[in-house]
């Protein structure tokens, strides 16, 4: 990082003097700051199960915000509550039919 930010200030100082030279104006290139984010390696399956393992203890928004594949939480909320509405409306059906025909049969043995 040291020598890097080096051979940039060199490179900012030849800009500056090509424009010095080229559009007659002045440009101070010792007023510009070098910054470098340090990122660190993390392990996304980690954060996944750390995620999985919070349900319930922190708000959905929360998890799904922290979630290292989700861009816009609340995009994907939206999609969470349409697919568990699919879901529901599918296995909601199936479900009383089941219901209804364990009635029907429970009816029928007892006559």
């Amino acid at each position: 990082e040291r020598k890097f930010k080096k051979a940039i200030r060199e490179l900012l100082w030849f800009i500056a003097e090509y424009y010095r030279m080229t559009q007659k104006k002045a440009f101070n290139h010792k007023a510009i700051d070098i910054t470098f984010n340090r990122s660190m390696i993390t392990n996304e399956a980690e954060k996944i199960d750390s995620a999985q393992k919070s349900k319930g203890i922190i708000d959905d928004e929360t998890i799904v915000s922290n979630h290292p594949w989700v861009d816009d939480p609340q995009k994907t909320l939206k999609k969470l509550e349409e697919q568990k509405a699919a879901l529901s409306d599918i296995y909601g059906s199936r479900l009383e039919d089941e219901l209804n025909n364990t009635v029907t049969e429970t009816e029928e043995v007892e006559l």
